[in-house]
């Protein structure tokens, strides 16, 4: 029933304190999957975000959950650049001494 108050509160990420607390709060799920067929892989992922720390920023004060722009919450979940930093081995040379016979 609107309006209410949610209440800003620390949550942590995994969930762990989300049952115990009274706060409104938001758990994102989602998968990725890497590779095709036979070699695809799926990672899932849960987080739980407090209600009121997705509207104001985390550890701000409660929300007055009553206005109309608050029936849209629009969270956009997108991935870091990953950088690799390759190195190559070197190799060494060295001239043979004497004939060689490849086979």
């Amino acid at each position: 029933v609107i309006p209410q108050i949610a209440e800003a509160t620390i949550i942590s990420l995994d969930g762990s304190d989300a049952t115990s607390s009274a706060k409104p709060y938001l758990n994102i799920q989602y998968s990725i999957t890497t590779g095709e067929g036979a070699t695809a892989k799926s990672q899932d992922y849960s987080y739980f975000y407090n209600l009121a720390d997705l509207f104001n920023g985390e550890g701000s004060s409660d929300l007055a959950f009553n206005e109309g722009w608050q029936n849209n919450l629009y969270i956009t979940i997108g991935a870091a650049a990953i950088n690799f930093d390759a190195q190559v081995y070197e190799w060494a040379t060295q001239d043979p001494e004497g004939n060689l016979e490849v086979q």
